[in-house]
């Protein structure tokens, strides 16, 4: 857990002197960790108990914080965005008296157009009135849409990489389309590092 903690510190330091609550996790390809990482980060954001932290499950393509809660995906974001769902009733309570979690909800032929309705900058809007600090999870840049288009209603994106698995051009290229589309990189966490990287390889991003 410390690891995170020190995540945790870095985003905080990133965000020093603002009023940034909002930090959406993503990766650049599938299966690279970060309903994991958000789910920890979201536990060490939870360590001050004053602080109140909403983990929202912002990927609609491959939901995956249901199953690390053991909570039914439905309903949850999507239904809320759609008007089928009451916000309140969707919030979940977990273990942690302080962290809060809203599923992905019911599937959806376009996840990309719940993102770019109106409602959902009004439902964020709304939690951020509610919560010290929201984290998403959100879907692959390489893949779909989605996280582009969430990118600019938060404060602070942090990008993923699997180590010794996705190509430094793949997560460049998913840095350039963030920042493209005013997001705002904190920075890349290496995951499941088995031994120390070479510096090269990644300090061009």
């Amino acid at each position: 857990m410390e690891q995170f903690n020190r995540l945790k510190i870095n985003i905080l330091s990133q965000t020093a002197g603002s009023d940034s609550r909002a930090i959406l996790v993503t990766s650049s390809l599938h299966a690279e960790g970060t309903s994991t990482i958000a789910y920890h980060l979201s536990i060490a954001f939870t360590a001050d108990t004053k602080t109140k932290v909403l983990l929202v499950d912002g990927n609609l393509r491959r939901p995956r914080i249901g199953k690390i809660f053991k909570l039914e995906n439905k309903p949850g974001l999507s239904d809320i965005i759609k008007g089928d769902a009451d916000a309140k009733n969707c919030i979940h309570k977990t273990k942690y008296p302080n962290l809060f979690v809203i599923t992905s909800g019911n599937e959806c032929a376009r996840p990309s157009e719940i993102f770019e309705s109106d409602e959902m900058q009004a439902v964020f809007n709304s939690y951020r009135d509610k919560y010290d600090y929201i984290i998403f999870d959100s879907a692959p840049v390489n893949a779909y849409p989605d996280t582009l288009i969430l990118s600019p209603l938060v404060d602070g994106i942090v990008l993923i990489v699997k180590s010794e698995n996705t190509r430094r051009e793949i997560v460049k290229n998913a840095k350039e389309q963030l920042e493209k589309n005013k997001g705002n990189l904190l920075g890349v966490v290496i995951n499941r590092r088995k031994f120390a990287l070479p510096e090269f390889i990644y300090k061009r991003l």
